[in-house]
């Protein structure tokens, strides 16, 4: 009895090791399964993602947006810097012309790359857009009028009674003047032509817009006989404001690279070249 006992005893034994050394190789299975599901997902992940990618032949196009037409000048001259500047980071640009307003809602909702130039203080008002930290130029805003007052500076604007008109969306001009003006005589426009035009026929007083657009717009209607235009005459310096390259929050890792690559371009004289300085 004592010997079966002790036979039934080993074979139960013999029967638990065996059950136990199933277990143990079924985990070791199953620990192999896993490690070849999981290296052909990377895989499978790493193909679809090699084919997400921009053939190294091709290169990735970022669109820009703003307000001027592509044949404006200052358009090309910064289309010019741009073009090298990402040219060197591995990536090409387009630029779509498109109302301010327009412009800063595209950008901000992603559905552009970014804007191609606006002022230091842009971003106060737009979360999604990150600062190329290197301004690209300086420009003069600059007031005009048919037959108004001297001005110099925003805060010359609370001494004079007068419409003031700026371009829509342009932050830098609409927030000063805001400052100094009831809101019922501040106008805007989509077009430089636009308000020129309002400025001619006396709906505004004061026209405040870049000096270098004005002027050469100015030149170019008197020249093919708009004698009208050689009315308008500039009044007084606003501000000298500076230009900034901005990108969606996106495309945040790329901003220091492309600050960087404006500073060794103006470094080489490069910058100066594409500029036309």
């Amino acid at each position: 009895m004592h010997r079966k006992l002790a036979e039934g005893a080993g074979a139960l034994s013999v029967t638990r090791g065996g059950i136990g050394s199933r277990r143990i190789r079924l985990g070791a299975c199953m620990l192999r399964a896993a490690w070849v599901v999981m290296a052909t997902v990377v895989l499978v992940g790493g193909l679809a993602h090699a084919e997400d990618r921009v053939p190294s032949d091709r290169q990735e196009q970022l669109v820009f947006v703003g307000p001027w037409p592509a044949s404006d000048d200052e358009v090309q001259r910064l289309l010019r810097v741009y073009t090298e500047v990402f040219r060197r980071l591995g990536l090409g640009i387009r630029y779509r012309e498109v109302p301010a307003r327009r412009a800063s809602d595209l950008a901000e909702r992603g559905l552009a790359d970014g804007e191609l130039s606006r002022v230091y203080e842009y971003g106060n008002h737009f979360r999604n857009l990150v600062r190329v930290e290197e301004p690209h130029h300086e420009k003069v805003l600059r007031a005009y009028c048919l037959h108004g007052p001297e001005l110099d500076g925003w805060e010359s604007l609370k001494d004079v009674f007068a419409r003031v008109e700026c371009p829509r969306g342009v932050v830098a001009c609409l927030d000063n003047v805001r400052r100094y003006v009831p809101a019922e005589r501040i106008h805007e426009n989509d077009t430089l032509e636009q308000g020129l035009q309002r400025l001619m026929r006396e709906r505004v007083d004061v026209y405040i817009d870049v000096s270098e657009r004005v002027e050469a717009f100015l030149q170019s209607r008197v020249a093919t006989g708009h004698a009208a235009y050689a009315e308008i005459h500039a009044v007084g310096d606003m501000a000298v404001v500076k230009g900034y390259l901005w990108l969606h929050k996106r495309h945040a890792g790329l901003a220091w690279h492309v600050a960087e690559t404006l500073r060794e371009m103006k470094r080489s004289g490069e910058f100066q070249q594409l500029y036309g300085q």
